[in-house]
């Protein structure tokens, strides 16, 4: 990364203000240079919020403006109604920084002026005072022996400064372009799509990519420009660079994931770990939610019409899985930025923990048993889905999940129609001791699990205990607190709805 003209004429900007501020504290003394810093810090400090409070009157005034110029993005806006709403306030945020340049320098004028009749009033030389500093003794103060010194440093510091207070909007959006083309190269955006050339991109890229800016980004301008570049979102208060990196950071992991769910057995460990980190992302920045809330409902509402999203087809988790899936869907499609983070953690985990187990295709029973055997699975979605309340209500969904592999398992084991009816009988017989305990429902679950894991060995079909446990309590939903004795056919019934097809 070499210099170029811009780096040249940005640094010796600087210099420039630093040289005349010097040159103006050895001329004036100490006294009266450092009542200039002291306004050129004081007008930053006051122009500062007046800059970010002042940028949103013009800022609402081209809400309308910007659906006038550009007709075109109407279906787009409509789609992603978060969009208009993020431009706006990108707009705001990049004009705060120019609005921050003009109130410094009115703001400096008017210090500057006081500062000038105070100093000319109360700090004036008088005409019997020595000013020349060899007439001052070895053991007057430092700032005296060596005033003109003293005076020329603190003008240098005044007018670094006011340098970079007033060069921040330009350094600050130089390196938030930067910043911005580098994440836009690791999500491999074709810019072609956009009319953007290879040539043009690669001379955008040398242009923001200023070394210089990036000296004096570091010098202080990137920390007065995240002070001025910032705007609210839903009411927050949402810094410019911060937003957009974490906007490009949740678009790289979406994209991402998308690859994911389109293929989940050729997904990289990079890929599931981007995956896995995505909802955390999108709850650290208001920016991210709301774009992340319209691109999930526009994904759910796809998948479950059938559609694909971005050319990606809706994930299939198999017979087993897939109506859970459907309920997940559901609460993605209705999705607020509020929530938004918090439902695509529990979606993604969701789908992980199936995928790792093997439950995104109809699995052979005896496979699907040992699994369930070794780990606690179901617990492991039962107890995501309890920690998101939107997916809280899914859990009844699960159980009807256990009660499907239950009932596969049945299926698979070949029972002739004899077997199936005495068992039945058997798991009836049980539920109506399991009423007539009048004990809680935690301990009616855990009778009924004991009940049907005792019937299941001695008609031979392998049965985890935690899939036993969701299945009972499913039972205990549907069957428990009857007023008349359980029936084989009323199990029987149960059962059917899930037996009847692969």
């Amino acid at each position: 990364m070499s210099f170029t003209t811009l780096s040249a004429a940005l640094l010796l900007a600087v210099a420039a203000g630093v040289f005349l501020e010097v040159r103006r504290g050895l001329r004036r003394g100490l006294t009266r240079t450092a009542f200039t810093l002291s306004t050129v810090v004081f007008s930053g400090l006051a122009a500062a919020p007046l800059a970010v409070w002042l940028s949103n009157l013009p800022t609402e005034a081209l809400s309308g403006l910007l659906r006038e110029i550009l007709p075109e993005l109407e279906a787009v806006f409509e789609q992603f109604p978060s969009i208009p709403l993020l431009i706006l306030a990108a707009v705001d945020a990049l004009m705060s920084p120019i609005l921050f340049v003009l109130l410094f320098l009115i703001l400096r004028l008017i210090t500057g002026i006081i500062a000038s009749v105070i100093c000319r009033k109360k700090f004036a030389p008088r005409p019997h005072e020595i000013r020349d500093p060899m007439y001052e003794s070895r053991n007057a103060p430092f700032h005296r022996r060596h005033g003109k010194a003293v005076s020329g440093m603190v003008g240098g510091i005044c007018g670094l400064l006011a340098s970079l207070m007033l060069l921040s909007p330009v350094v600050g959006t130089l390196c938030t372009l930067r910043d911005f083309f580098r994440y836009t190269e690791n999500i491999k955006i074709q810019w072609s799509a956009v009319g953007l050339s290879e040539e043009d991109l690669a001379q955008v890229k040398s242009s923001v990519s200023d070394p210089g800016a990036a000296i004096l980004e570091d010098m202080g301008c990137g920390l007065i420009f995240d002070a001025t570049a910032n705007t609210r979102i839903n009411g927050r208060r949402a810094g410019l660079r911060r937003e957009a990196e974490a906007c490009m950071m949740v678009v790289g992991d979406l994209l991402s994931g998308l690859k994911v769910f389109k293929d989940p057995s050729a997904a990289t460990p990079e890929e599931l770990e981007s995956l896995s980190r995505l909802g955390e992302e999108i709850q650290r920045s208001e920016a991210a939610g709301l774009l992340a809330s319209d691109f999930l409902n526009q994904i759910a509402i796809s998948w479950l019409e059938g559609n694909t999203f971005l050319k990606v087809p809706r994930p299939r988790g198999g017979e087993l899985v897939d109506p859970l899936l459907d309920g997940l869907l559901q609460v993605c499609a209705e999705s607020t930025p509020d929530c938004v983070g918090r439902d695509v953690h529990t979606l993604i985990r969701i789908y992980l923990i199936c995928h790792e187990e093997g439950l995104l295709t109809s699995p052979d029973y005896e496979l699907l048993s040992k699994k369930l055997d070794e780990g606690d699975m179901l617990g492991q979605i039962y107890d995501e889905l309890l920690k998101n309340p939107c997916t809280a209500h899914l859990a009844e969904e699960l159980t009807n999940m256990a009660l499907r592999i239950m009932a596969k398992g049945l299926k698979w084991s070949d029972f002739n129609a004899a077997q199936l009816e005495n068992l039945m009988g058997d798991l009836s017989d049980a539920m109506n001791l399991v009423n007539g305990m009048g004990t809680s429902y935690e301990d009616q679950v855990e009778s009924m699990k004991e009940y049907t894991l005792y019937y299941a060995q001695q008609y031979g079909v392998t049965l985890p205990e935690s899939l036993a446990e969701m299945a009972a309590a499913a039972l205990v939903d549907r069957l428990g607190g009857q007023n008349r004795p359980i029936t084989g056919e009323d199990m029987e019934d149960i059962f059917d709805q899930y037996m009847k097809g692969d």
